[in-house]
């Protein structure tokens, strides 16, 4: 019984802390960042809202994100969160909050309202990207609802249209396929959602191309460009509109993301403009699993040591 009481106690320590760690859904990430970037981030240009850097901030640009707080699941974040170092960073900061794990070289955050180094985050870095990953692995093998046949290659002004339909018991939602060779071959695309509030849009292959964009704010806010496999993910000269997954890429761009960025890492010379996914969030967030509250874990835990103490005192 002393062995059993002494492993109830260990739980109890530990537990509060396996539990605290993710207390958001993946839809939470989607709506509090506007970039989200495993390894190294450097830009040239401007970020509308709040960052989360796994690796190291270099380059030099513009964080716009005063006004945009972060949610309460997210509190103990800055607007600017570098989990790894800044080096060879001169980027203007506009009165808001930057912290960086590591250490700072050849780094300067003008205007900021705090800089601070060697910070220890409430929430861990593969906490906020394991659900991520879930995410863009479960979306990757949803059946397309779409019944539209694709635009040829090289159309012009093609139209990517959704059909709405119930997906994993939630309705209203689109999923169209499409090769990152057609997708780049448009000269002009956008996207029709049909009645559809949730568009996934699975991406495959490496993507380099400039198809333009267009009428974006008709559907930016309720399409994922999810590019499933991708290593290089090349966004030209007129960016995207949506938010945009990219978990083993390295994205480029030199014009504006209107949407919110998930990459392996960003080298950019175009804008990141703060359009959070406005879509259904319980949907998103059926792609992760739940961590259980501190108190069912503590509860379980108790019955667990209780069920094996009767075991033993029955063979006793």
């Amino acid at each position: 019984m002393r062995r059993c009481a002494y492993i109830l106690a260990w739980l109890l320590l530990v537990l509060p802390t396996a539990a605290g760690a993710v207390p958001f859904g993946v839809a939470d990430i989607l709506s509090n960042f506007n970039a989200v970037v495993q390894g190294n981030f450097s830009t040239s240009s401007d970020v509308a809202g709040p960052v989360a850097i796994g690796g190291t901030i270099s380059g030099t640009g513009t964080f716009f994100n005063q006004g945009l707080p972060m949610g309460a699941a997210f509190s103990g974040f800055g607007s600017v969160n570098v989990y790894g170092n800044a080096s060879n960073a001169t980027y203007n900061a506009n009165m808001i909050v930057v912290d960086v794990g590591g250490t700072g070289s050849n780094a300067t955050f003008s205007g900021a309202s705090a800089v601070r180094y060697g910070v220890s985050y409430p929430i861990s870095f593969s906490s906020l990207w394991a659900p991520l990953t879930a995410l863009s692995a479960g979306m990757s093998t949803l059946s397309p609802t779409s019944a539209a046949a694709l635009p040829s290659a090289g159309a012009n002004n093609a139209v990517l249209s959704a059909t709405a339909a119930t997906v994993k018991g939630y309705g209203k939602i689109g999923v169209i396929d499409i090769s990152a060779s057609l997708l780049q071959s448009y000269t002009g695309v956008s996207v029709a959602l049909n009645g559809a509030d949730t568009v996934i849009i699975n991406v495959t292959g490496n993507f380099t191309g400039n198809p333009n964009f267009q009428n974006g704010s008709n559907y930016r806010s309720n399409v994922i460009w999810n590019f499933v496999d991708a290593t290089s993910v090349n966004l030209g000269s007129y960016g995207i509109e949506g938010t945009v997954l990219a978990l083993n890429a390295t994205v480029t761009n030199s014009n504006p993301i209107e949407g919110t960025l998930v990459a392996a890492n960003y080298v950019g010379t175009g804008e990141i403009h703060y359009y959070p996914f406005a879509g259904q969030a319980a949907f998103l967030n059926s792609f992760t699993t739940a961590v259980p509250e501190v108190g069912s874990l503590v509860l379980l835990s108790l019955g667990i040591v209780t069920l094996a103490w009767r075991r033993r005192q029955t063979r006793a």
